[in-house]
Order: structure tokens, then C-alpha cells, then sequence
């Protein structure tokens, strides 16, 4: 479960798969990924990785969760400045 979380992490192993995309076609992310065979070892994201549809399903929920709660995170998040715009 330990790795799954750090792999799903922004940057982490699943996060770079879910995000990452082909210029040449302008594919979106999730889909470049969604759309790669199970086993692909012209690349190194996914050389050592069995992409099966499972795989694809947990890692991009995981992924999206994981930018969501990142997003969530940094909005409540208040920099020093704002204490003495909003006259607090």
C-alpha cells in the first residue's frame, strides 16, 4: 500500500505514466497512457512495468486523486502577505 501511495504522488512512478504525453500527436495525457500496450519497453516509465487495464484504472484514479488533494492543499494554504491585505 506504501508503494502504491508514493507511486501515485505527484512526480512518483504512476503519477509520471498517468501524466505524461506524445507532443508529436497531441495526445492528452491520460489518454497517451490509457492507449499504451501492456508491455512497451521503448520508454522508461513503462519498461519495467506490466500496463495491464488494472493497473491503468488504480494508477490514474490514484493519480487524479492525489492532483486533486495537491490543489486542495495549496489553496488553503495562505502566504505571509495576505494576513495584512485582508486587514487581519
Amino acid at each position: 500500500m506504501l508503494d502504491y501511495l508514493t507511486d501515485i504522488l505527484p512526480f512518483g512512478d504512476a503519477w509520471q505514466r498517468v501524466h505524461s504525453t506524445n507532443l508529436k500527436e497531441l495526445k492528452l495525457p491520460i489518454i497517451s497512457n490509457i492507449k499504451m500496450p501492456e508491455h512497451y519497453s521503448e520508454d522508461a516509465r513503462w519498461r519495467h512495468v506490466r500496463n495491464t487495464p488494472f493497473r491503468k484504472t488504480i494508477e490514474t484514479i490514484g493519480s487524479l486523486l492525489s492532483d486533486f488533494m495537491t490543489l486542495k492543499i495549496l489553496g488553503h494554504l495562505k502566504l505571509f502577505s495576505e494576513k495584512n491585505h485582508h486587514g487581519n
